[in-house]
């Protein structure tokens, strides 16, 4: 799997069982979910071109080949996930340019309102 999967995204499921993560534009609904493993442990889950498939079946990436430290997750969304508070960085410094700098450039103004809406989507509780 190349691509991450297509927002956007929620989180559903049920207080009292399983919560996940879902794609409310794909007909698979999950993008992240946890498996079981052991009385205490969970192991992520998620979507491939194949269907499911768990974190814990080559998608650890280790610290070195010999010790069970995780230091990644090889898989698109988990690296988008990683990622997230970067791209909020970025959201506000580039909304806060263009405010700024480039109010003038035709187009700013959507983007400014779309990298807000973000912003306070990642913000708001």
């Amino acid at each position: 799997m190349s691509a991450h999967t297509p927002g956007p995204w929620a989180w559903r499921g049920w207080s009292d069982r399983a919560v996940y993560l879902c794609s409310q534009t794909r007909n698979t609904p999950y993008v992240l979910r946890f498996e079981r493993a052991g009385f205490y442990d969970t192991h992520p889950i998620f979507n491939s071109e194949d269907g499911l498939i768990s974190a814990k079946d080559g998608l650890y990436v280790h610290e070195v080949p010999y010790r069970k430290n995780i230091v990644a997750i090889d898989h698109p969304d988990a690296r988008l996930i990683a990622a997230a508070p970067e791209l909020l960085a970025a959201c506000e410094a580039a909304g806060s340019f263009i405010t700024h700098h480039a109010p003038h450039i035709p187009g700013a103004g959507e983007c400014v309102t779309t990298i807000i809406a973000a912003i306070q989507k990642a913000l708001d509780s």
